[in-house]
């Protein structure tokens, strides 16, 4: 290899190593906002887009938003007048989906108008994360391997009603790259580190 082709292959990895690097950096995802109701609401923060929709039991719902964050309602939801169309489980249990348009880790997840026995339950991917009840800070933290695309906020019980106000993520993959072990993995620091280092050995190898 001559040395056009080792800094080609140079820059190609620096491109790479810059890549990863910045899908690495937490996303925050601020939900209030002014009075808005949507089939589907779109945010994007940074390079990571999401996707919220709203389901009332088994039936779609519209995604409610405002100065608390997102709820979920609907045509004939009793409680949209009640409780500022919060998840709630009064007539249908109503789960707000965020649909991420890559892999991603759910770092945190911050709340509105709870009630003092309501409870929230998290799925990622249809895989159930957490179910329980708020922290008294109303920000619940989560462990960084949650890795996935889909994470849906439900109730268990009719009382159940709060907003989701903001989250935060840490990509884990590229855009479109389904959430599995060996897609969603982004190389260690000390990985990119040798393969920096490597690279540089072999450009003063050629000149």
């Amino acid at each position: 290899m001559g040395k056009k082709g080792v800094v080609g292959v140079f820059v190609m990895a620096c491109a790479v190593m810059g890549f990863y690097a910045r899908t690495a950096e937490p996303a925050v995802f601020d939900f209030s906002g002014i009075l808005a109701m949507a089939d589907t609401m779109e945010f994007t923060q940074g390079d990571v887009s999401l996707a919220a929709t709203g389901w009332a039991g088994t039936a779609p719902a519209l995604v409610h938003q405002d100065g608390d964050g997102l709820g979920v309602t609907y045509d004939g939801d009793r409680a949209s007048y009640t409780t500022a169309s919060q998840i709630d489980g009064r007539d249908e249990l109503e789960s707000l989906v965020l649909t991420f348009d890559r892999p991603v880790s759910l770092l945190s997840a911050t709340f509105s108008l709870i009630g003092t026995n309501d409870q929230f339950s998290l799925l990622v991917d249809d895989a159930l994360l957490f179910s329980g009840n708020f922290p008294s800070s109303r920000t619940k933290s989560f462990s960084s391997d949650n890795v996935g695309q889909v994470f849906t906020f439900a109730v268990g019980e009719e009382d159940d009603d709060y907003k989701v106000k903001g989250i935060e993520v840490e990509p884990s993959g590229a855009p479109g790259v389904p959430s599995t072990p060996s897609a969603s993995t982004v190389p260690e620091v000390s990985s990119l580190a040798l393969l920096g280092m490597g690279l540089v050995g072999l450009l003063r190898r050629f000149r």
